[in-house]
């Protein structure tokens, strides 16, 4: 913990915020990283609390924002010193459940994926569509007595087939308050707004069944699988969607945030990767080695193959010719392009600190072995206590590289202290991913006036169409929160 306890002092734009979801107990609160999301939800329900309206609250998030955040924000700030909390994860978790029904206290924090051993929630698997259902005890639920909801990350429930949205589907009627918070609330496609929707309004904005939000809003896309937006789609959910979200949007000068600038660094393949390529894109196989070829089978095995090849390496996998089985995927070196590209950016930047993303195995290979294995990975398997070693470090200017995955630290972690420069050595698609990436050190309290995001990008790739789909996405984004905020200025 840095320094003593403070005071909360909240910005006018918290202030704001606060005072609309207490007006609105089945609310979302659109809030980019740094803005102060958290304590938002504290002052809420603690001013709930105390008229009476509150007695206890179920806040549920990630593991790392479970440890990491939630705890630190209690503790940081004297006016939430009242609240008594528990953390319900780890090995202990049961007898920290036990501890909890015979002494309640008016907090308990847990991740998303302890929610079916929460509500002791059974998976049901149709024989005939294979679908699975959930079934939760109503006794379960009541005894606990939580009567606040607050979903720490809405986007964690975009899909409706996922067994925590059908969890929280069949357990939110029992939560008089529902409270949720995302920066991502549409960043890769319009159908999450159903289901984030649904976990605050129990579908009184879109109704119960997401088949019927398809056929309202949406036709069925050329793959077959996937949907694509009616035209005047948007601007008719997102009038849906306004009277349920609310935007922080800070006045312009009030709060200090540094300004992103892109860096775009195209790397050339070599001759032999960009055959490879080529051929991939072209055939949808290629060779890779003699007598040895790499398939893609669909569309979406062929974008992960592409994005492999111009980060410099493949994944093979073979069938045992005995039995017809798949064996273990082996990886083969194609390219060091993007590393010796890293490597001259790191050293142009003379030891300021770079928080660099990867997105496959073979690319953390690869960057250990530039760098040396002494070099530190956030997330990947770390303790809790690992990882705020290493966020403690980083702020403080001692790590000049930091490797992650961007899903390992897509949310909950500050980094922002010592921190200007961001690489994306594996580009996304991604568009949560990549912006919640970027905000954890493009953040409010971060002393910089601006982060530089340097993406490298193989030439003539998908890489560079990860580029302008990127872009499209945030536009999207910027809709909705115009749209929103439009509503609110009419409101008031």
């Amino acid at each position: 913990m840095d320094g003593p306890p403070k005071l909360w002092t909240p910005h006018p734009y918290q202030m704001d915020a606060m005072r609309w979801i207490l007006a609105n107990p089945h609310g979302g609160v659109l809030a980019d990283p740094g803005k102060g999301k958290t304590t938002i939800m504290l002052g809420a329900f603690k001013t709930r609390q105390r008229a009476k309206l509150a007695r206890r609250a179920l806040i549920v998030t990630t593991v790392r924002p479970a440890h990491m955040v939630w705890p630190m924000e209690l503790w940081k700030w004297r006016d939430f010193h009242g609240f008594t909390f528990r953390v319900l994860h780890g090995s202990d978790k049961q007898n920290l459940l036990d501890a909890e029904q015979k002494d309640p206290s008016d907090i308990c924090i847990t991740n998303v994926e302890s929610l079916a051993w929460l509500f002791d929630a059974k998976v049901v698997e149709s024989e005939i569509t294979h679908k699975k259902s959930v079934k939760v005890d109503p006794r379960r639920v009541k005894a606990l007595g939580f009567d606040t909801l607050v979903l720490d990350e809405l986007s964690l429930f975009k899909h409706t087939t996922s067994i925590r949205f059908k969890i929280l589907k069949d357990v939110i009627h029992y939560f008089t308050t529902r409270w949720g918070g995302t920066g991502s609330p549409a960043a890769n496609h319009l159908e999450a707004l159903f289901s984030e929707t649904f976990v605050l309004d129990e579908g009184r904005t879109f109704g119960r069944y997401v088949t019927a939000f398809r056929k309202k809003y949406f036709v069925p896309s050329y793959d077959g699988y996937s949907w694509k937006p009616q035209d005047g789609a948007q601007e008719r959910i997102f009038d849906a969607v306004k009277p349920v979200f609310y935007r922080v949007e800070p006045p312009k000068g009030t709060v200090k945030e540094p300004q992103i600038v892109l860096n775009d660094i195209l790397v050339d393949l070599p001759p032999a990767a960009r055959k490879i390529y080529d051929e991939m894109k072209k055939d949808l196989v290629a060779v890779v080695a003699e007598g040895e070829r790499s398939f893609a089978a669909n569309g979406g095995v062929l974008v992960g193959k592409l994005k492999q090849i111009s980060n410099g390496g493949l994944y093979i996998q073979h069938q045992d010719p005995a039995t017809g089985l798949l064996l273990p995927r082996e990886t083969r070196h194609l390219h060091d392009a993007k590393t010796e590209a890293l490597k001259e950016l790191v050293e142009e930047l003379q030891g300021s600190p770079l928080f660099v993303a990867y997105e496959y195995d073979h690319d953390l290979d690869r960057l250990l072995k530039m760098f040396g294995k002494d070099i530190p990975i956030l997330g990947s398997g770390n303790s809790i206590k690992r990882d705020l070693e290493l966020q403690a470090a980083w702020n403080q200017g001692d790590i000049p590289i930091l490797l992650a995955h961007p899903q390992a630290v897509g949310h909950g972690l500050n980094l922002q202290m010592s921190c200007r420069n961001v690489c994306w050595y594996a580009m996304t698609h991604n568009r949560e991913l990549y912006d919640q990436f970027n905000k954890r050190v493009a953040r409010q309290g971060n002393p910089a006036g601006i982060v530089t995001v340097h993406r490298l990008q193989g030439r003539r790739t998908i890489d560079q169409q990860c580029a302008t789909v990127l872009h499209a996405r945030g536009n999207v984004e910027q809709a909705l929160y115009a749209a929103i905020l439009d509503y609110l200025k009419n409101e008031k």
